[in-house]
């Protein structure tokens, strides 16, 4: 019987590989009895530690290394591992068993078509395509010698080779018990075999299959993704009710820009009034028209931020797509310093909002006053800002989005993080305005790498990208289907402003300017093509 040295016994190690469905196996050397002999690795592993013997051997490994890689676990899943000791002789021919990897084997096995009785002479299974042409087979705790196959049947020289090696012949039926024990399988192997039942180095280990960085999670069926927000409240319609409500006209009495008021002209004008009438002078026709109390909010509060408010882009963090590879296993805080999420979780995971009803793209939003104090710590001078600002209802804002805030001269001034959404509702039950906390983020913060287009003149243009490219040297990948983006391009040059493009398939690219070339950057194992 093949064995251990006394201190250098069974398996070494089970370590995850980290790409979520690997483990890799590390055993000591083994030796045989016989010289002349060579020792095979069996191969146990179950997600029951209770069942891990009595599921019976998954793989023969027959090489000559002392350790290796199994793969197709489930990911997350908690895996317990065992091997023993098969001794053999070289001209035992291990490829006539399923091959399932590089010198790696398994069992086969199969259930049984008809019952054996204490006299049956032939074992018939539903399917013996695996199955060597002769050899020993265990059906419960009986060994049987086979010598041949027709089909689905193996056939025994006579009734003397049941109970093989001092078994005990017992009947078997098809629903896996024998008079006394229930067998949930029926499996096959050599006599060599046998040397797997000695327990003497049995030693068990678990590992928990997982993903860790840089693999992306998820599956054979695709790249794991968050399909719902579960944190914030789904405010789509409200958008969608707000989005398309009426420039103020200022025509009639109320014509002139409030604007022009403040700056000093003579405009002869009242700001109010109704607006859009369509009775004609004679008052022939006329009638009695309703007021849309949410476009008129609406109108004055755009008006009033047209005024006050800051120039302002808004980045929204996406909170469903693909998951990012820094959200390793049993991990729901991404990493603030990751080079692909930039801390969203999803990648890309930041979206620019185009505002329609500003030439330039930017919302309107107005900051709160608030105290600019520096403060000494052990890192230096540090400003941390905690204000508040307001804007229209739409588009909707939400916890962690990122607002780029601009100064008179058109720079970009800081950035800063929303912390808290107060909404507030007009009548029948419309959104009336968003009261936004915010904190000013610090300059070191990746948040400033993302890409934003600053200004879009007069009209943002929309371009598609290609569909999918990929990258030099490597095939697409499998697991994402083909799909294209939305990129913002400026209708005077298309090369001034680095961006993200739309979320597709649950994930973005970062746009920038490469070698005077506005290039989508790959993510996903593949990129896109603009132009």
């Amino acid at each position: 019987m093949a064995y251990f040295l006394p201190d250098f016994a069974s398996l070494k190690i089970v370590s995850a590989v980290g790409d979520g469905t690997s483990v890799i196996l590390e055993w000591f050397t083994p030796y045989p009895t016989l010289p002349t002999n060579k020792v095979a690795i069996a191969i146990y592993y179950s997600e029951n530690e209770s069942n891990l013997f009595y599921e019976g051997i998954k793989a023969v490994y027959y090489g000559n290394e002392t350790s290796l890689k199994l793969s197709d676990f489930e990911p997350g899943q908690l895996m317990f591992f065992a091997i023993r000791l098969l001794e053999y002789a070289p001209t035992f021919d291990f490829t006539v068993l399923p091959n399932i990897g590089t010198n790696l084997c398994s069992i086969p096995q199969s259930l049984l078509a008809q019952p054996l009785s204490l006299t049956s002479e032939n074992i018939v299974l539903v399917n013996a395509s695996e199955f060597p042409s002769s050899g020993l087979v265990l059906i419960g705790s009986e060994l049987i010698r086979y010598i041949s196959k027709t089909g689905n049947t193996l056939n025994l020289t006579d009734i003397n080779d049941r109970g093989f090696n001092d078994s005990t012949v017992r009947p078997h039926y098809i629903d896996g018990t024998d008079d006394t024990t229930t067998w949930l399988f029926f499996r096959q192997g050599c006599s060599y075999f046998l040397g797997a039942d000695n327990t003497t180095w049995d030693k068990v280990m678990s590992v928990e299959v997982r993903y860790d960085y840089p693999n992306f999670p998820g599956n054979n069926n695709g790249y794991h993704q968050i399909t719902e927000d579960i944190v914030n409240t789904d405010l789509s319609a409200s958008d969608a009710a707000n989005a398309g409500f009426p420039m103020y006209d200022y025509s009639s009495y109320h014509r002139q820009d409030p604007a022009m008021l403040l700056s000093g002209e003579c405009i002869a004008s009242y700001q109010g009034g109704e607006m859009n009438c369509q009775d004609d002078s004679s008052g022939a026709g006329r009638t009695v028209r309703g007021v849309s109390i949410q476009d008129r909010n609406d109108q004055r509060q755009e008006m009033l931020l047209r005024l006050t408010g800051i120039h302002t882009v808004l980045i929204q963090k996406q909170m469903t797509g693909i998951t990012c590879k820094c959200m390793i296993l049993h991990q729901e805080q991404p990493d603030p310093q990751c080079d692909v999420c930039v801390g969203s979780g999803i990648v890309v995971g930041w979206v620019q909002y185009f505002d329609a009803r500003n030439s330039d793209g930017r919302l309107r939003v107005r900051y709160d006053v608030y105290d600019d104090v520096v403060k000494q710590d052990e890192m230096g001078l540090d400003s941390e800002i905690d204000t508040s600002a307001w804007s229209l209802t739409m588009p909707t804002i939400k916890p962690r989005d990122v607002l780029v805030k601009y100064n008179i001269a058109g720079n970009e001034d800081f950035r800063y993080e929303v912390t808290g959404v107060t909404r507030n509702n007009t009548l029948l039950g419309m959104q009336g305005m968003q009261k936004l906390k915010i904190t000013r983020v610090r300059k070191t913060s990746p948040i400033y790498k993302l890409g934003v287009f600053a200004d879009t003149s007069t009209q943002p243009i929309s371009t598609t990208t290609s569909f999918m490219v990929a990258l030099s040297g490597k095939a697409l990948p499998t697991n994402i289907s083909n799909h294209a983006h939305q990129i913002r391009t400026n209708e005077k040059s298309n090369l001034t402003w680095a961006q993200n493009t739309t979320q597709n398939s649950g994930h973005n690219h970062p746009v920038a300017v490469i070698n005077g070339v506005l290039t989508v950057l790959p993510v996903l194992g593949h990129t896109h093509i603009l132009g």
